[in-house]
């Protein structure tokens, strides 16, 4: 139980303490005083808007008025000093580092705080010893922990909640994780891409010109091989869908399925199984719609469902789509029907 004597003046509210003898303890009188922590109370000047802590015997364990006092976590408290910057102090008033930070954050559940000298990162640990050799141009957090690091040369890592460097190599560029995986970025001895895991391990030894984002669960995605700029799928495991590499290859859009292109021109639609839904390859394909692709081939055109299926008997000169899979196809110069392909 707190030992002194909380009072509150009529006149403005503002708090002070008694102490045994009954004397006012402080001559600027206080705007905040906290709940008692243990021994501890935070307290605020009201005259100058200065912070202190108190101990239960009236004593303030620290001779410095601060800017700021933050509540003790795991046995420190945040401070700002005027003209000097932040630090942290402990129970009995000690300064953690022998220097101040233009920024200081909390410690996080591991025991580690980020700080900040000029234009330049690090971090500390709760004895204040310095966790990198070098500082850092950039962090990133994710969910709340330290994932990417930017070193002075403007390279890239991750690191683990232990502020552990996971890979060996380090990148040109890390995108942000999703779903466990990022894309990573390099320039030697060419610019490639690839994938990273989580704990630092690269998906696969092969290097893509460019690489997409992993897509929907099934968890496919688009890679250009560097060789040639043919384009293939790749499963996050780190597997290629197929043999076969295409001119052309567009995201996996609908229901799974991507619009392909051969060397000789002709298009199709491959599956997350790597192989094509058509056993005809068509001189375009236009995106689904409702479950149907218009197709086009020797200057005619159809519809192709899902599966791959044609849909109409008969090919035509020209067709419109509408919604809800009903089309209408011209046939003849000035005529147009329409049908319901759902019920072709």
């Amino acid at each position: 139980m707190f030992k002194m004597e909380l009072v509150t003046r009529n006149s403005d509210g503002l708090k002070n303490f008694y102490d045994d003898d009954g004397r006012i303890l402080f001559k600027k009188w206080l705007s905040y005083v906290s709940e008692p922590d243990g021994r501890l109370i935070r307290i605020q000047r009201a005259e100058d808007k200065l912070w202190n802590i108190i101990r239960d015997d009236g004593v303030l364990i620290s001779r410095d008025w601060f800017e700021k006092i933050d509540e003790f976590s795991n046995g420190y408290a945040l401070v700002k000093l005027k003209d000097k910057g932040y630090n942290f102090i402990d129970r009995n008033g000690i300064f953690l580092c022998s220097k101040f930070y233009v920024e200081l954050s909390s410690f996080d559940e591991n025991g580690f705080a980020a700080v900040k000298k000029k234009d330049r990162y690090n971090f500390i640990d709760k004895k204040g010893k310095y966790v990198f050799d070098e500082w850092l141009l950039k962090f990133e957090r994710s969910k709340g922990e330290v994932k990417r690091i930017q070193r002075q040369d403007g390279l890239w890592n991750i690191v683990d909640p232990q502020m552990r460097v996971l890979s060996k190599r380090w990148f040109t560029f890390i995108t942000p994780f999703s779903d466990g995986i990022a894309e990573v970025k390099r320039t030697s001895p060419n610019e490639t891409w690839n994938y990273l895991y989580e704990d630092g391990r690269l998906l696969t030894d092969t290097w893509f010109a460019s690489v997409d984002n992993f897509y929907g669960q099934n968890g496919f995605a688009r890679v250009q091989r560097a060789k040639d700029k043919c384009y293939n799928f790749i499963k996050n495991d780190g597997k290629l869908v197929g043999r076969k590499w295409y001119k052309y290859a567009s995201f996996l859009i609908y229901s799974g399925l991507a619009k392909v292109q051969r060397e000789d021109d002709k298009y199709n639609f491959v599956g997350i199984d790597g192989k094509p839904i058509s056993e005809i390859w068509f001189d375009d394909v236009d995106d689904f719609v409702d479950g149907f692709a218009m197709v086009h081939d020797e200057g005619l055109v159809n519809f192709i469902d899902t599966s791959g299926k044609i849909v109409l008997d008969n090919w035509y000169s020209s067709a419109k789509s509408f919604a809800d899979g009903v089309v209408a196809v011209k046939i003849d110069k000035d005529k147009w029907l329409r049908i319901n392909l759902h019920l072709a």
